[in-house]
């Protein structure tokens, strides 16, 4: 056995530890459908933003039952996406459907700068520097916002927009903050668009899938980006070629809880979420009716699932500095799940 298989094995005793040690069935919420959560800079907070139109923000420091979160009111839609700023860990931004872009200060729970939009946003994300915020919507547009504002102008509003043509769904900045990534569906296909930033002019088309690229992450150690599609398949790339290193696609499963690091893993429906841990190590997956997969990104191994009892995955995020992943699935609707892996095994 190699060093990297030998380490995939250790990461599968500690995720299976984590979960047998019921560390994931700690709640939080009691709401309804969400459909994004994130951890803040420093981790100490976690927000979700669901169908209820309210964003709510747990500190776990001071709620460890997730009983008394900060409600942020404001929206008038359902929320699709919230983001906390890279390095602020007090101020976070909302959107969804009802055609605005609000930023919150969660020290000051009643107010938020709010950007207009001309459509329904469904994407959003940061880009390194923490001073534009890029948010895309239901017209494949993504709309620049300088939190600081342009000049003479006191507030947040939107200095550029990018048009494309056909799908657009997530995108993500390399963390130089040089790079857009965006993902896109066309024809039958699923592709991945690298624009130079900030010039945004030519374009690099990476051909990913064989169907729309839904979500795409980076690798925080600089190696890969992943990508994950309606074809059911993810594909793990190299960060510098933009070349497929390993893809994770349909094959024989035996189910929840088990101990191979052979057999594939089945995606039989669209990848919905993914993301990479803090360290790179392990890539979490959320998709419709399946459990919620963890992957060790060096070996490409399967290292274990969470049962979601049938639930969609809608969204999934990891701890910025431990090994606790947070995900919310549609069959334990309103609440967030925390798993904890142990340091050891």
């Amino acid at each position: 056995m190699s060093q990297i298989e030998q380490m995939a094995e250790q990461w599968q005793k500690r995720v299976k530890k984590g979960i047998d040690g019921n560390q994931h069935k700690r709640p939080y919420g009691r709401t309804k459908k969400i459909r994004t959560i994130g951890w803040n800079a420093d981790g100490r907070k976690i927000a979700s933003g669901s169908t209820d139109a309210y964003v709510r923000v747990y500190n776990l420091a001071t709620d460890s039952n997730g009983e008394s979160p900060l409600e942020l009111r404001g929206h008038t839609g359902d929320i699709d996406q919230i983001t906390w700023h890279p390095s602020q860990p007090e101020l976070i931004a909302s959107t969804g459907n009802d055609k605005t872009v609000r930023l919150w200060d969660t020290r000051k729970s009643g107010t938020a700068q709010v950007i207009e939009t001309k459509a329904g946003n469904i994407n959003m994300a940061w880009h390194p520097d923490g001073v534009i915020l890029g948010v895309g919507d239901q017209n494949d547009t993504i709309n620049f916002i300088d939190i600081r504002g342009g000049s003479g102008s006191e507030g947040a509003k939107i200095v550029r927009k990018l048009e494309r043509d056909g799908e657009t769904n997530e995108f993500s900045w390399n963390y130089a903050g040089n790079l857009l990534y965006i993902a896109k569906g066309a024809d039958l296909r699923g592709s991945v668009e690298i624009l130079p930033y900030p010039l945004l002019n030519t374009a690099e088309t990476v051909e990913a899938h064989t169907a729309s690229c839904y979500c795409i992450d980076f690798d925080p150690r600089g190696r890969y980006w992943a990508t994950g599609s309606a074809d059911s398949v993810i594909g793990l790339w190299d960060l510098e070629e933009s070349i497929c290193v390993r893809t994770f696609a349909k094959g024989e499963f035996e189910g929840p809880g088990r101990t191979s690091l052979t057999n594939p893993i089945v995606y039989s429906e669209p990848i919905q979420s993914l993301g990479f841990s803090h360290d790179g190590e392990l890539l979490a997956v959320g998709s419709p009716d399946k459990p919620v997969y963890i992957i060790h990104a060096d070996s490409g191994q399967y290292v274990g699932s969470i049962d979601t009892f049938g639930g969609t995955t809608n969204t999934v995020a990891w701890h910025p500095t431990k090994h606790t992943l947070a995900y919310a699935a549609v069959k334990t609707e309103g609440n967030i799940h925390l798993l904890s892996i142990p340091s050891s095994t």
